[in-house]
């Protein structure tokens, strides 16, 4: 889930054409825009080949969710980057945006964690809540 992040962070950092993450330059501003996509994608890639060196049982499942947070990553991005370029943004609209960005990416990181439910959806729903209020910056 970290390196999922990471490619999120970097794609972010292009796409908001943001100069400094943590008070560090941002790896873009150090590389390059070309570098920094292919960084970001290479994470990605490497996300999906960590997880297939664990169990069988596991795997498929966990790619499964990797592959889904993902997709809900780039579509809570496509939308961030929306409502960037529009009028005012309602709430309900934030919170849409926010459940399919940091919501998305704390939800599943819980749905995998081994302590979570047989079907890690109770886990995944109360850590997709958390994430929205991290991304509110309510945390």
């Amino acid at each position: 889930m970290e390196l999922l992040h990471n490619f999120t962070l970097i794609h972010d950092d292009v796409m908001d054409g943001d100069h400094l993450r943590r008070g560090r330059a941002t790896v873009w501003r150090v590389w390059g825009v070309g570098d920094a996509v292919l960084l970001g994608d290479a994470l990605h890639a490497l996300s999906t080949r960590v997880l297939i060196g664990g169990p069988d049982r596991v795997v498929v499942r966990a790619a499964a969710l990797m592959a889904s947070t993902a997709l809900d990553l780039c579509a809570g991005q496509h939308f961030d980057c929306a409502c960037e370029h529009g009028g005012g943004v309602e709430v309900a609209d934030y919170l849409l945006m926010a459940s399919g960005k940091t919501g998305a990416l704390l939800g599943a990181a819980c749905a995998l964690l081994p302590v979570a439910p047989r079907d890690g959806w109770s886990s995944h729903r109360s850590a997709t809540a958390t994430g929205c209020r991290f991304q509110w910056g309510g945390l």
